[in-house]
């Protein structure tokens, strides 16, 4: 009997947290912008037409409903003392930064809203080294930051990437930012 209600109550519980995630990072702006450093408001809008082909570099601030995202740096590594990546491979970490400047806290999910891929269109999973410092998952209140870094095994013989930002299930669209390794 337990075994049967557990079968029911996993799928529903991993349903309600999708959707109240959601809910959690809608808004009523839902195109991704670049956030300028200036005042003026024709300034920092952007037509609708070059948000979806724009590609954002590394320092870039794109709001994206009531979340703004910011890559500030990437780096490698070649793993600790208990934990390297396969023969080939490097672990990319990349740093980045979330604030919500909506009125409500908010859930952040590294899993659900990053996505990696190379030019040739190949996506990578994350990848746990114990190198990251900080994380990007949890509860993100009303006017607060996160930083942290996300984490992948990559071929070490490429050197550019791609870094997809999605932060609502059914919603705003994909921000794109370009990842270069040296």
């Amino acid at each position: 009997m337990n075994k049967k209600l557990l079968l029911v109550f996993v799928p529903f519980l991993a349903l309600m947290t999708l959707f109240s995630f959601t809910l959690a990072c809608g808004g009523t702006d839902n195109e991704p912008e670049k956030v300028e450093e200036s005042t003026s408001k024709e300034e920092q809008e952007i037509p609708a037409e070059e948000k979806e082909s724009e590609i954002y570099s590394i320092g870039d601030t794109i709001k994206m409903g009531t979340l703004q995202f910011r890559v500030n740096g990437v780096r490698t590594s070649e793993g600790g003392e208990f934990i390297e990546p396969e023969d080939g491979n490097v672990f990319l970490l990349i740093d980045i930064t979330i604030e919500n400047t909506g009125d409500e806290e908010t859930t952040v999910s590294s899993l659900l809203m990053f996505k990696l891929v190379d030019k040739d269109g190949r996506s990578y999973d994350m990848s746990i080294s114990g190198e990251a410092e900080g994380s990007v998952d949890g509860a993100l209140g009303s006017g607060r930051k996160m930083t942290g870094e996300l984490e992948y095994e990559v071929p070490e013989d490429i050197s550019e990437f791609e870094l997809e930002i999605d932060p609502e299930l059914f919603g705003t669209g994909i921000v794109v930012i370009e990842i270069s390794i040296s």
